[in-house]
C-alpha cells in the first residue's frame, strides 16, 4: 500500500482475496465442525455479542447475536442462516481501497486462479464482475468437499471508499440452485450495505 492506504497492484489485493476466501471456507468448516460436536469443555471458542450489521437479510435468514472473537478479529461483521434449504452468510470487511485504475476482470481472474492453485478440491463454476446498482464488484462461485459433503459458494468482493467488503455465501451443492432468489438478494443488499458505511 501506498501512503494514501490506497492498494498500489492488482497482486496486493488478490492475496489478501485468497487468504479471505480461504479463512472464511476454513471458519465454515470449523463452525460446521463445532456445530454438530456434543463437546461443552472449555475448548468451545470465546464469542462476543455483537450487533446488528444493518444488513438486509432476505426473509429467512437469521443473523447471529455472538460470534467467534477471532472471526471478529479477522474482520467478521456479521454471520447469518436459514434453513430449508440449510445456508450460511459471513460477510467481512478489511481496511483499504483499491485504485481509480483497478481492473476487477483481471482481478476476477487472478483470484480465481489463485484458488484453483492453493485450495484442495477447489472447482470454479464462475467468475464474474458484476454491476450491483451504481458500484462494482468481483462474483466467485466455486465448490469443494467438506468431510465428503459437497458445498457451493458463492463469495461477492466488493471495493468500496471505506474498505473491501467480502459477503459469502456457503451451502450444500444439491441445495445451492434453491437459492438464487436469497443469492441475488444478498449481492443487492451488501451493495447496499457499502455505499451506506
Amino acid at each position: 500500500m501506498d501512503m494514501n492506504g490506497r492498494f498500489s497492484s492488482n497482486r496486493s489485493l488478490i492475496i489478501r482475496l485468497v487468504v479471505i476466501v480461504v479463512v472464511v471456507v476454513a471458519a465454515y468448516a470449523v463452525g460446521k465442525h463445532h456445530g454438530n460436536s456434543t463437546n461443552t469443555t472449555s475448548n468451545a471458542p470465546t464469542t462476543v455479542s455483537i450487533q446488528p450489521s444493518g444488513l438486509k437479510y432476505p426473509a429467512g435468514w437469521k443473523e447471529a447475536g455472538q460470534i467467534p472473537s477471532a472471526d471478529q478479529s479477522a474482520g467478521t461483521i456479521s454471520e447469518a442462516s436459514r434453513s430449508n434449504p440449510s445456508a450460511s452468510v459471513v460477510l467481512l470487511s478489511t481496511n483499504g481501497q483499491v485504485s481509480s485504475n483497478f481492473d476487477y476482470k483481471q482481478a476476477a481472474s487472478q483470484a480465481a486462479d489463485k484458488l484453483k492453485n492453493n485450495t484442495t478440491d477447489f472447482k470454479l463454476i464462475k467468475s464474474e464482475v458484476l454491476g450491483l446498482g451504481s458500484t462494482k464488484a468481483i462474483g466467485l462461485t466455486f465448490s469443494d468437499q467438506n468431510d465428503g459433503q459437497a458445498n457451493t459458494h458463492r463469495q461477492i468482493i466488493l471495493p468500496s471508499s471505506k474498505g473491501i467488503y467480502y459477503l459469502t455465501l456457503t451451502a450444500k451443492s444439491s441445495d445451492y440452485s434453491k437459492l438464487s432468489s436469497d443469492i441475488a438478494a444478498l449481492q443487492n443488499a451488501v451493495a447496499a450495505y457499502a455505499i451506506t458505511r
